[in-house]
């Protein structure tokens, strides 16, 4: 459990078991998932004891309808196999994400996507490519959750709107919390790929906020 922009996070670890999402390893040691000196979030994916190790946190209450708003503080600028997600899940039927990811295309010129899962769920989910400049830091990513619609919106630091999309396509219900993830891509496969450069990768959340709809 750690502290982080005023509420309790649980850390995951999937005690050297391969789990979703992406059949991964998650670390919850404090060289995977830790808060700074200034209270910036860090998640990471490194490789040690010779496989690597992913990172997710879980909000510990149920926040409801409303607006989640995640800062990210570092360039978006990740590996083709690295998905950086921002999301609202209660299980895989039930869930909204901020996906930061190329799904191991190196050709797809999108680089995000705002989905709702399941996608093959009737009436059927939904899923927005986009592209976000990974060049831009500070970012702003978020999901605004309503009974009957769910918003969708990146903005950078200084509050320009870079992709916005709504939906009122299979809007889930239930209780679903907030949580953040760092993770390695597996395609139809049933393990995570490494990272094509061979790098490990960071995810520094800024801050995180919730605005009740209530």
């Amino acid at each position: 459990m750690l502290s982080f922009s005023g509420h309790d996070w649980v850390v995951k670890s999937s005690n050297g078991a391969r789990v979703g999402p992406g059949g991964n390893l998650f670390s919850d040691a404090g060289t995977a998932v830790w808060v700074d000196g200034e209270g910036a979030l860090h998640l990471t994916i490194r490789r040690y004891q010779d496989a690597w190790h992913c990172a997710e946190v879980i909000a510990g209450p149920v926040l409801g309808f409303g607006r989640y708003r995640f800062r990210v503080e570092r360039e978006l600028a990740f590996d083709r196999n690295v998905v950086a997600a921002m999301f609202l899940y209660l299980d895989d039927q039930h869930e909204i994400d901020i996906e930061v990811a190329r799904l191991g295309s190196v050709h797809d010129p999108t680089n995000a996507q705002f989905a709702v899962q399941p996608m093959d769920r009737p009436p059927g989910g939904f899923l927005h490519r986009i592209t976000l400049p990974s060049s831009w830091c500070p970012t702003i990513h978020e999901i605004d959750w309503r009974r009957d619609v769910v918003h969708f919106r990146c903005l950078t630091g200084a509050g320009d709107v870079v992709a916005a999309a709504s939906t009122k396509r299979a809007v889930p219900h239930g209780a679903l919390k907030a949580r953040i993830n760092l993770w390695l891509y597996a395609g139809s496969g049933t393990s995570g790929f490494p990272p094509s450069d061979g790098c490990e990768a960071e995810l520094v959340i800024g801050s995180f906020d919730f605005a009740s709809a209530s």
